[in-house]
């Protein structure tokens, strides 16, 4: 079991983050994001998840970091 000051505060934070963050949409509580910086720190590359496990391979980092010249 969750210790419960632990499950106070996870309570607290869905109950204050904005929308339902259980079913998605991006967000700090919804989908994952990659994304690839450039030596400068810009995101050269993004990459939106649709689901929970929807994330670059590490064939498409590679793919991405030879495209811009890495």
């Amino acid at each position: 079991m969750a210790h419960p000051r632990a499950m106070l505060s996870a309570m607290k934070g869905l109950a204050t983050a904005s929308g339902n963050p259980l079913a998605g949409g991006g967000g700090k509580n919804g989908l994952p994001a990659d994304f690839l910086l450039d030596a400068e720190g810009r995101i050269r590359a993004l990459h939106d998840g649709a689901h929970a496990d929807d994330h670059w391979e590490v064939d498409d980092v590679i793919t991405h970091a030879r495209a811009l010249g890495a």
